[in-house]
């Protein structure tokens, strides 16, 4: 029996939404239990039909897509963002791995994601394939916004808002402006694989944006203690990363 994949339509524009409904029922396995055409109403049908799928415009007037994000469970769902083109968007898409369509939507572009959904919802198979190799880490500048969560709810953060980026067992804390923390999947050593050069690892547990630096004192101990803006605690660098700091930033020690 075929899996159905329960599906949201989340747009303004009435117009829109039909041209995506159309699409969509060409392929026979995807059930649209719902449209709605903002955030408000996006969550009343949540509730009430419980997608698997939310096809989520981003430009919405009175409130974006990202807004929703904020409000409900982002592991709940599997979000597809539509966005009318913008270089800026779609780069932080491409950065952050997630899935997005570009208006206007192209069938062939769209059974591509939906191919993709099917094999991400499928029941796990009693004899499981080989994993696929990870996507490739996209590097990123210092203009980029990375997605993190903040409990249940993801949304998109400026890097240049980070102060700094600390491992925490299987994932990552990210703290943004004033003492805001957010968690990320990544690993501090993909975190230092694909930031750009404003970031700087001071300890095996933790990254600094250098462009929020305030201060560093020497300690006894050969260690340093860096103080950053925004935060009160200051950050302990070790005496293995202070000797490749001194080449990277002699003037600053």
């Amino acid at each position: 029996e075929k899996m159905l994949i329960r599906t949201l339509i989340i747009d303004d524009e009435r117009l829109v939404r039909q041209d995506m409904r159309r699409l969509l029922e060409a392929h026979t396995d995807i059930a649209i239990v719902g449209e709605a055409d903002g955030v408000e109403a996006a969550i009343e049908c949540i509730e009430a039909t419980r997608p698997q799928v939310l096809f989520l415009d981003v430009q919405m007037p009175r409130a974006s897509g990202f807004e929703l994000l904020e409000r409900i469970d982002v592991d709940s769902f599997h979000v597809i963002f539509v966005t009318a083109f913008d270089r800026y968007a779609v780069r932080a898409f491409e950065v952050n791995s997630l899935d997005f369509l570009v208006k206007p939507v192209l069938p062939e572009r769209l059974s591509r994601t939906v191919e993709r959904l099917r094999r991400t919802l499928a029941p796990p198979l009693t004899t499981l394939p080989s994993p696929a190799a990870p996507p490739a880490l996209v590097r990123l500048t210092y203009q980029d916004q990375i997605f993190v969560k903040a409990g249940r709810h993801g949304k998109l953060i400026p890097l240049d808002s980070v102060r700094y980026i600390r491992s925490a067992e299987e994932y990552t804390e990210i703290m943004g402006i004033k003492g805001r923390l957010y968690i990320t999947a990544q690993t501090l050593q993909e975190w230092e694989e694909r930031l750009p050069e404003e970031f700087f690892r001071i300890h095996r547990s933790n990254i600094i944006n250098t462009r929020h630096l305030l201060r560093m004192t020497n300690d006894l101990s050969g260690s340093k203690s860096v103080y950053l803006r925004d935060i009160a605690e200051p950050l302990t660098m070790s005496r293995r990363y202070a000797a490749a700091w001194r080449k990277r930033f002699p003037i600053i020690i």
